[in-house]
């Protein structure tokens, strides 16, 4: 859409482009590559070195301009509290140092990392905190215009969701469900000592998870669903198996 001052502002045009490598004409949040206006500033690691505003040591990553490093073996961070999901790239590390703000700050943004059709194994590991519940983002204080969580959460096939060092909490907002498992080996299992709880806050909620597994096999292990206003636990199509540490409680 065009977001630039005059009549014509939010008006839908053409994503074609010719200044490659430069914001777009129309949308100055896009960059222009291969002749086509797409969300980011940057189109190679060029552009981002040769940019006043970044410079050495930035790589340009899902083409956002970034000091974070790729992402190995399909495993991407989320950090609720410090990550970031303008810059980072999911793998929680630049120059091979842990760097909170390298996570990506919803689940959400790693499964649009990740793509449609992700390979075996591919995990998303929330990071929580000792010191009590980590609660997913899904409502920001007010004048933070960080993205939330679009709820329902949905892992696809070959996707695992898992968590570590403590707790973590996913409070649903009014009549919206907390996850949605869809295909093959789309799991929930994260690790015993960070458990996730999916709170349906006093039954204005969908239902706490979904399996739409088709002909595969879902799994989920240590969640604990609370107080959703429909099903805990909903199985559509598929084999769900549940592991340890599943429990429903006041499902409406």
């Amino acid at each position: 859409c065009n977001t630039t001052t005059g009549s014509k502002v939010g008006q839908c045009v053409t994503n074609a482009c010719a200044n490659t490598g430069h914001a777009c004409t129309a949308n100055g949040s896009d960059v222009c590559c291969s002749s086509k206006c797409i969300s980011g500033n940057c189109c190679g690691d060029n552009d981002c070195t040769t940019n006043p505003s970044y410079g050495d040591g930035y790589f340009c990553r899902q083409n956002t301009c970034t000091r974070c490093d790729n992402v190995t073996g399909n495993a991407y961070l989320v950090d609720p509290v410090s990550g970031d999901d303008g810059t980072a790239t999911g793998s929680g590390t630049s120059g091979g140092t842990a760097t909170t703000s390298c996570a990506f700050r919803t689940v959400t943004q790693a499964l649009q990392a990740i793509g449609a059709t992700p390979p075996a194994g591919t995990t998303i590991t929330i990071v929580g905190r000792t010191t009590g519940p980590t609660n997913l983002f899904t409502v920001a204080p007010t004048g933070d215009t960080s993205p939330v969580e679009a709820l329902p959460i949905a892992l696809p096939a070959n996707v695992t969701l898992k968590s570590k060092t403590g707790p973590v909490t996913l409070t649903l907002v009014n009549g919206k469900g907390g996850f949605v498992l869809r295909g093959n080996n789309a799991n929930i299992q994260p690790d015993p000592a960070a458990a996730l709880t999916i709170d349906g806050a006093n039954h204005v909620s969908g239902a706490g998870i979904v399996v739409t597994a088709d002909t595969g096999t879902a799994t989920i292990s240590n969640v604990t669903i609370i107080n959703p206003g429909d099903d805990g636990i909903q199985l559509t199509s598929g084999t769900l198996r549940i592991g340890g540490g599943v429990h429903v409680r006041g499902a409406g």
